[in-house]
């Protein structure tokens, strides 16, 4: 039998706004208050989160997110993309990453639609960075997947001695909001990066972020 899960619409609503310098958050039909020095604490970290060295052309108006990383990858010698690439492995298919530099750096791109975009970016770049460092398999499958997009690329990944220390995790956003993305994003986006970034720094890797000016017309 098939069970169906019924949600009322105003318990799905997620809101967030800034009252006198403190931000209250509407979910799970709630309003909950976020003390300030723990926002603050969240900004500051996601503000220090270093830039990544490159700024990577703007997305012209109307350009698909695949269409923009092919284009800037054609756009550099040393830089490939592996956008729509996924690896299928264990039954899932994986996003190793969008854009990947021959200096071992892994950026992984979205367009800014809602809350749930970060999301995705996020957990793309902590997925792909957690089983590149436990699951062997996965290193060769991704070894393999470069090797069809371009040979010269094969060896940013180690197979047998791979060190988190000499890679480098860039989560990119798409964005018309100019405000840096310790201003841009909604409290809880800015929370999640914070974890992910703890979490990929725990594992030795070296994490950075970057804004990408979405073209309006």
């Amino acid at each position: 039998s098939v069970y169906e899960t019924k949600w009322k619409v105003y318990d799905c609503l997620i809101f967030e706004t800034i009252l006198d310098k403190t931000t209250y958050v509407f979910t799970i039909g709630d309003w909950f208050k976020v003390a300030n020095d723990y926002a603050e604490e969240v900004e500051g970290y996601v503000e220090g989160i270093e830039d990544y060295k490159m700024n990577l052309p703007n997305c012209k108006f109307g350009e698909h997110e695949n269409v923009y990383n092919q284009r800037v990858a054609n756009s550099y010698s040393n830089m490939i993309s592996l956008d729509a690439n996924n690896i299928q492995y264990d039954g899932s298919s994986i996003e190793l990453c969008d854009l990947l530099t021959i200096d071992k750096e892994f950026i992984h791109v979205k367009k800014w639609y809602q809350s749930s975009t970060t999301s995705h970016l996020f957990a793309q770049g902590r997925i792909s960075g957690e089983l590149l460092l436990r699951e062997e398999e996965f290193r060769k499958s991704s070894i393999d997947k470069i090797n069809e997009v371009n040979s010269k690329f094969s060896n940013v990944i180690n197979l047998k001695d791979y060190s988190t220390s000499e890679i480098t995790i860039v989560f990119a956003l798409i964005d018309k909001d100019t405000r840096e993305l310790h201003k841009r994003l909604p409290f809880f986006s800015k929370l999640n990066m914070m974890q992910t970034a703890k979490s990929l720094k725990g594992l030795g890797y070296k994490v950075n972020k970057l804004k990408i000016l979405q073209e309006t017309k």
